[in-house]
């Protein structure tokens, strides 16, 4: 019995690892031994508690797909990638809408942003919510995902033991950012206002820069996002915590960017869905707040002391974007570069 159950496990792990591709019954057949009419009982099954989709593929063979990788319209199932910030309040909304509407959701949280919009760009996740600097770097490189308008204004510090005017004192900066991010973008931004020499290091975790902020030096500093910045003002209430949007005035952060292929003939109904969500955020912020900080498993009082930071529109404003990116020099995208590719 036991045997039988493991072969099963096989078989769906395989489906599973073929992704967005799928995989043939042939090649199952020839992968596992199983026998032709034991494996296609065994799809029969998978598809009837909605695990798999089958369909024909080119001539005669037969493509197995797991749900997770199939376009919602046929799989049900939506799969968002989220990195855990405070911004994201909406999402609860959203997901409301889109489980009322006969949808599966299944959330699967990253370290950072760059990990996070390549699963995208694979088709791993449907969705992400993520920088849209970031997301125009990955169409720059060819990755098939669309940046959708709207998203928040704000939500970023820098974290240090001085403030900015103190720290051009030191012949020499060294700063701490995610990559390829909205932090990398406003770091930049800083830095080269400060008219110093610098150094980034990047970070791949919030668990990693939060050991590095126990230890930060004069010198230093670090570009972090909430709800993880009122934690650090907990533990750290000597260092100098400052918003960026002090500094620079509004920049945007993250949009909603979703797969265009896996997502194709959806778009509309996702924007729709995705501006109202927005707009509805601040009228219900308690109930979204709880909502969401059970999703993420974080503090509900952090998260609501952190979102008068955050700013909700229905729009990208291309000249929010040039002004950072001016301040940024060009570093990651330029202006250029978002005007060639900025839907």
């Amino acid at each position: 019995m036991r045997e039988k159950e493991s072969l099963r496990e096989k078989i769906l792990k395989l489906i599973v690892s073929a992704g967005y591709k799928g995989i043939t019954q042939r090649e199952l057949v020839g992968i596992t031994g199983v026998s032709k009419g034991y494996l296609s009982d065994l799809i029969d099954e998978f598809e009837k508690k909605g695990l798999v989709i089958r369909y024909k593929g080119p001539g005669r063979t037969v493509v197995v797909k797991h749900v997770r990788y199939t376009h919602p319209a046929t799989g049900k199932l939506i799969r968002i990638g989220l990195v855990k910030s405070s911004e994201y309040v909406f999402m609860p909304i959203m997901i409301k809408k889109l489980k009322e509407d006969g949808y599966n959701i299944e959330i699967i949280f990253y370290e950072n942003v760059f990990d996070l919009t390549r699963s995208l760009s694979r088709g791993d996740v449907h969705m992400a919510m993520t920088p849209i600097y970031t997301q125009i770097a990955y169409r720059g490189f060819g990755a098939p995902i669309k940046s959708l308008k709207g998203g928040v204004l704000g939500g970023a510090y820098m974290i240090s033991k001085e403030d900015p005017e103190d720290l051009k004192s030191h012949e020499k900066i060294y700063a701490f950012s995610s990559h390829l991010s909205t932090m990398e973008i406003l770091t930049h931004s800083l830095m080269r206002s400060l008219r110093t020499y610098y150094q980034i290091s990047y970070y791949r975790s919030v668990e990693e820069i939060e050991r590095k902020i126990l230890d930060i030096k004069s010198g230093e500093i670090i570009s972090l996002w909430e709800p993880h910045v009122s934690k650090i003002m907990r533990i750290r209430g000597d260092l100098k915590i400052i918003p960026y949007r002090e500094l620079f005035g509004e920049y945007h952060c993250c949009t909603l960017a979703i797969h265009e292929n896996l997502m194709m003939g959806l778009t509309d109904y996702i924007e729709k869905i995705y501006i109202d969500s927005l707009a509805r955020v601040r009228k219900e912020i308690d109930r979204a707040v709880g909502s969401y900080a059970e999703i993420i498993n974080a503090d509900k009082n952090e998260i609501m002391r952190s979102i008068d930071q955050y700013v909700y529109v229905d729009y990208i404003d291309e000249k929010i974007l040039d002004k950072i990116l001016s301040a940024g020099g060009g570093y990651i995208i330029s202006k250029e570069f978002v005007r060639d590719l900025f839907i």
